[in-house]
């Protein structure tokens, strides 16, 4: 069996960037992802808010990094 127009999308989470990167700018001034699928789907999106505000629960502000950021490895394993 054929089908045809199917499209699959693999969205993996690398500790580097977190949530979805959107570095496209439109020209309405929003961001995009470079996918319509992925950038209007509301399932993708709420997911990619809930990954966002958990990984920016476990980083802290370090005038001593050179990023000027700290990933708080005790809060994380709470």
């Amino acid at each position: 069996m054929v089908i045809y127009g199917k499209k699959e999308i693999l969205i993996s989470l690398e500790i580097v960037s977190g949530q979805i990167l959107k570095d496209l700018q439109l020209e309405d001034g929003t961001f995009s992802s470079g996918s319509p699928i992925v950038d209007n789907d509301p399932i993708i999106n709420k997911l990619d808010e809930e990954t966002n505000k958990l990984l920016r629960s476990f980083i802290s502000d370090d005038e001593n990094s050179k990023s000027r950021l700290k990933f708080d490895y005790e809060i994380e394993e709470n």
